[in-house]
C-alpha cells in the first residue's frame, strides 16, 4: 500500500452493488470490495469480463447506488452528497467510458460536448470558454476544427480523445478509466496510452484504470487489484503482483499474458484453469474461485476468505493454498 501518512483520495469500503433483473434473482456484481486510490497514482482494476470492474467504476462515481457499503472522497461519503457538495464532487471525479461512440451525443458538436460540463459549472464564461475548448482539443491531439465536427464524423480512437477531453474540462483530480482502449487497434492504443500519462504528469491526476489486460495495466499501474466473480482477489504493487503472485486466479491470468521475446514465451509456466466462470446468479458458498482452483480444500468450500496482508503492501484473499 501507500506510506500510512498519505491520505487517501477515493477510498471504497465494503462496497457492494447487487440488481435484481427478476423476481426471486439476484444478481451479485460486487460483493464486498475495498480498496483506496491515491493522488497523483494510477491503479489498475483487472480481471474477466463479467467480474464487476465496470460495475465499480459506475458505482464510485454514482452512476449506480450501492447496495451496501460506502465510498469516500476526502472524507466525504459520497452517497450521502447533496446538493453543491455533490455537484463539487461530480466535477472533480470523472469518467471516460468504454464505448466513446455511445456516450458522445450525436446531436451535438465537439465543442459543446466538451463545453457542456463547463457550462453547468459555470466555468470560463464568455471568449474564456472558446479558448478552454481550443487548449483542451490541442491537449488531445485534435485540431482547432474538429471543434465543429460532430461524433461520426471521427474514428474510434478520434471519439476516445473527444472524451478524454470532455474528463480534463473541469479539471479533475480522478478520472476513472473504464476500459478507454479495449475497442481499438494496438496502435490507438498506444497513442491513448502514451497521452493519458503525459496528462497525467502534467496536470496529477490519478487514474482508476479498469482493464482485462494485464500487459497494459503493467504499463501504466503502480497498483494493481485484481477481481473475480465481484470480489477482489489480490491488490499489491504492480511490480510485486507481477513478479509474486499469490492468488491462483492471479497467476492463471499472467500465465495467460503472452511474451515478446520467443525464448521467455516456451519457458514460461503454464497454467489452466478448469470448468467454467460460476453464474454472478448463483456463486459458490465460500471461497468464489473455488469451483476452479486446483488448491482448494474443505474449508475454501465452507468459509469465504478476506483480503489480507501476506506480504508488507500484497494483499492476497486465500485461504494460503496458493504456491
Amino acid at each position: 500500500m501507500m506510506k500510512a501518512e498519505q491520505e487517501a483520495l477515493i477510498r471504497v469500503e465494503n462496497l457492494k452493488k447487487y440488481f435484481y433483473p427478476k423476481r426471486n434473482s439476484v444478481l451479485k456484481a460486487l460483493d464486498g470490495v475495498s480498496f483506496s486510490i491515491y493522488p497523483g497514482e494510477t491503479l489498475g482494476l483487472v480481471g474477466e469480463s463479467g467480474c464487476g470492474k465496470s460495475t465499480a467504476g459506475k458505482t464510485i462515481v454514482r452512476l449506480f447506488e450501492p447496495t451496501d457499503g460506502q465510498v469516500w472522497y476526502r472524507k466525504r461519503h459520497v452517497h450521502q452528497l447533496k446538493g453543491g457538495e455533490l455537484k463539487n464532487f461530480r466535477k472533480k471525479v470523472q469518467i471516460i467510458f468504454q464505448n466513446a461512440y455511445a456516450s458522445l451525443n450525436p446531436k451535438m458538436t465537439v465543442e459543446w460536448i466538451v463545453g457542456e460540463g463547463m457550462d453547468i459549472h459555470h466555468l470560463y464564461p464568455g471568449k474564456a470558454r472558446r479558448e478552454r475548448i481550443r487548449e483542451l482539443l490541442h491537449l488531445v491531439g485534435l485540431k482547432q476544427e474538429d471543434g465543429r465536427r460532430y461524433p461520426h464524423e471521427f474514428s474510434g480512437g478520434q471519439r476516445q480523445r473527444i472524451g478524454i477531453a470532455r474528463a480534463l474540462a473541469l479539471e479533475p483530480e480522478c478520472i476513472i478509466c473504464d476500459e478507454p482502449v479495449s475497442a481499438l487497434d494496438m496502435s490507438m492504443q498506444a497513442q491513448i496510452v502514451n497521452l493519458l500519462q503525459d496528462l497525467q504528469e502534467k496536470m496529477r491526476t490519478s487514474y482508476l484504470f479498469i482493464s482485462h489486460d494485464l500487459g497494459l495495466v503493467r504499463y501504466l499501474a503502480r497498483r494493481i487489484a485484481v477481481m473475480y466473480l465481484g470480489n477482489l482477489v489480490e491488490l499489491a504493487g504492480a511490480a510485486d503482483l507481477y513478479q509474486h503472485p499469490l492468488h491462483p486466479y492471479t497467476q492463471a491470468l499472467l500465465a495467460a499474458v503472452p511474451y515478446l521475446d520467443v525464448q521467455q514465451e516456451v519457458e514460461k509456466k503454464r497454467m489452466v484453469l478448469s470448468g467454467e466462470v460460476p453464474s454472478p446468479f448463483n456463486p459458490p458458498f465460500g471461497c468464489p474461485f473455488v469451483t476452479r482452483c486446483s488448491y482448494g480444500t474443505e474449508i475454501c468450500r465452507q468459509e469465504k476468505p478476506l483480503l489480507k496482508e501476506a506480504a508488507p503492501g500484497h494483499f492476497v484473499a486465500c485461504h494460503g493454498h496458493f504456491s
